[in-house]
């Protein structure tokens, strides 16, 4: 789907009260090469604007012994897909989820891997999927803030962090089979991109390039768009007032000091 018609699907299914939720996980880490699908530790899933948390964990299925080390995470990875089938009219806001090595994509490989089955049970429609990284990019320009994107735009617009951890992080979590921190920062990635959503829905999102936006003709504008296009044309019109036809004297307005 196009940015602008997926802006506007997101913007309507949240005013009508259709089910959208925030989705983010915690993984392997990917400094490695690894022959298989990284395995998966903790999926969150936070409702938009309710805050209904689900996460399906590792921790919720622990293996009985060492040869049912992969069973834990097949059993988180069927809740998922079974969730999944029954929120298929749902719209999931996630951030770059759309990957072959990280995202819906990966955590379908990954079930694969795991079960054998030539396919996973479940694929979320695409046209109810939306990424909210590409959104914002479309609104506010590709380089809205500085990498990483989604830290720094969470520490921009004042969302308290308590349990987010750096992708280097989770690697070495990951290595120390600490799934229970790995489970408690999906969660709490997943409130903030609910937050971060909702925020940006309103026309409130802060980014590095921009303020918040103000409705104008059913729109939402950029800011500090407008009163950037406003001096372009005040530039315009302080040049021709400065070389007036039919040897008028020329105008010059006057500037403010800094």
């Amino acid at each position: 789907m196009q940015p602008d018609l997926a802006v506007a699907e997101l913007t309507r299914s949240l005013a009508a009260g259709a089910p959208v939720y925030a989705v983010h996980y915690s993984c392997e880490g990917f400094h490695k090469p690894l022959d298989r699908p990284v395995s998966v530790s903790a999926i969150a899933i936070k409702q938009i604007p309710t805050g209904t948390e689900r996460v399906f964990s590792v921790t919720d299925y622990p293996a009985a012994n060492e040869t049912e080390a992969p069973q834990p995470e097949v059993r988180l990875l069927a809740a998922f897909n079974d969730w999944l089938g029954a929120h298929s009219d749902a719209g999931l806001v996630h951030w770059n989820m759309d990957a072959s090595m990280y995202g819906f994509m990966a955590i379908a490989k990954r079930y694969v891997y795991l079960t054998g089955q030539t396919e996973a049970p479940v694929a979320h429609p695409e046209d109810r999927l939306f990424n909210l990284d590409e959104l914002i990019a479309h609104r506010h320009g590709t380089e809205y803030v500085a990498n990483p994107r989604l830290s720094t735009l969470i520490a921009l617009n004042g969302v308290p962090t308590r349990y987010s951890l750096t992708g280097a992080d989770q690697a070495e979590r990951f290595e120390r089979r600490d799934h229970a921190a790995l489970s408690r920062c999906a969660a709490e990635q997943a409130s903030h991109i609910a937050r971060l959503t909702q925020l940006f829905v309103s026309g409130q999102l802060q980014t590095e390039r921009s303020g918040p936006s103000v409705h104008f003709a059913d729109q939402l504008l950029d800011s500090v768009g407008v009163v950037a296009a406003l001096a372009d044309r005040l530039e315009l019109v302080a040049a021709a007032l400065r070389t007036r036809h039919g040897n008028k004297p020329g105008i010059e307005l006057l500037r403010s000091e800094e």
